[in-house]
């Protein structure tokens, strides 16, 4: 039954990365930011399967992550845009 839901867990946090990799590479912004709550619903419920404890700090962890992430986006965004107006 945990192999099942470890499984499901992250098949759901692997495709819902797959379809937000597809909406920002054609530009639609508004649902590859729709998808975001998904992925982290994806990965909090893989937390929850996760044989052992699963406590805040790690939970938090994860929520920075995604927040660095973001970061990394638009700095990438601002580099790129630098460059084709040089």
């Amino acid at each position: 039954m945990t192999a099942a839901l470890l499984f499901a867990a992250t098949f759901a946090a692997v495709c819902t990365l797959g379809l937000q990799q597809i909406n920002v590479e054609r530009r639609w912004m508004i649902a590859a930011a729709a998808t975001s709550p998904l992925i982290g619903l994806a990965h909090l419920a893989l937390f929850k399967v996760l044989p052992g404890p699963t406590d805040a700090l790690e939970i938090a962890e994860t929520v920075n992550a995604f927040e660095g992430t973001a970061d990394l986006t638009e700095q990438h965004d601002i580099l790129r845009v630098r460059y084709l107006t040089t």
